[in-house]
């Protein structure tokens, strides 16, 4: 409740004598008053919660600001417009192997990130920087439909589980993306080896010499990670940008 002073009118009765005879008139007065006013507060729109996402890997195709920032935004305006009030973004690191363990020691705050048994993930565990997240399963039961309880259970390290598989980087970086469109504006059957992705790469190159008609990172890693070891050897680690290919013609 508000108390305010506030001016309002009123209409009196009163009696007057008019030529010695008495008379009943009306007139407007004026009263100053203190009245009460229940006054209902518009609440303050809930700040979305902010979920922030380190693209720590540091291999396969380089990410930049510049490209996932409006990207991040538009995911955050999709989700929010669907009733999941969070604001999505993604910091983007110039030298992750180096910086995303420090990210840990020097208390940056974010909601998740790509590690792995062989990245960081074994030391920043020992260190004390996960948290267990078995004991939230129970409160998501979509994500152990969507990953499966068997390969959950798998990702177990000791008695706990640290985080989730992933399983987007299995399709980009053992297999090729190539234009659809292009096999069948020339009439081609979809490339089912090498061979077939050679031709169509002369027909692109024929037909459409200022196009790239596909996507893969530069070592290939589809003829890697599914050839012969003895056919394709690395000068250094497979994940290593750095790295030359040696061996393959």
């Amino acid at each position: 409740l508000v108390k305010e002073t506030v001016v309002v009118k009123e209409i009196v009765k009163e009696t007057v004598i008019v030529e010695g005879k008495p008379k009943e008139v009306t007139k407007v007065v004026e009263k100053v008053v203190e009245v009460e006013k229940v006054v209902t507060a518009t609440p303050a729109p809930e700040v979305p919660k902010l979920i922030t996402y380190v693209e720590s890997a540091g291999f396969g195709v380089p990410q930049y600001s510049e490209t996932i920032a409006p990207i991040a935004k538009e995911l955050s305006k999709k989700m929010q417009s669907e009733g999941v009030n969070i604001e999505f973004r993604v910091l983007v690191l110039d030298d992750p192997r180096t910086k995303y363990p420090l990210l840990y020691a020097s208390g940056v705050e974010f909601t998740f990130a790509f590690d792995a048994q062989w990245y960081n993930m074994l030391s920043l565990r020992d260190q004390g920087y996960f948290r267990p997240l078995e004991g939230l399963l129970p409160q998501f039961p979509h994500i152990v439909e969507a990953i499966g309880q068997d390969v959950i259970d798998y990702n177990f390290m000791g008695d706990h589980l640290y985080g989730l598989p992933t399983g987007f980087y299995l399709g980009g970086t053992s297999g090729v993306v190539y234009r659809l469109d292009l096999i069948e504006k020339y009439g081609m059957d979809k490339p089912t080896c090498l061979d077939d992705l050679e031709e169509f790469f002369k027909e692109v190159k024929k037909n459409e010499p200022e196009m790239i008609a596909f996507g893969a990172d530069k070592v290939f890693n589809a003829f890697y990670d599914s050839g012969r070891w003895h056919w394709y050897t690395r000068k250094t680690h497979p994940y290593s940008r750095g790295g030359e290919a040696a061996g393959v013609t």
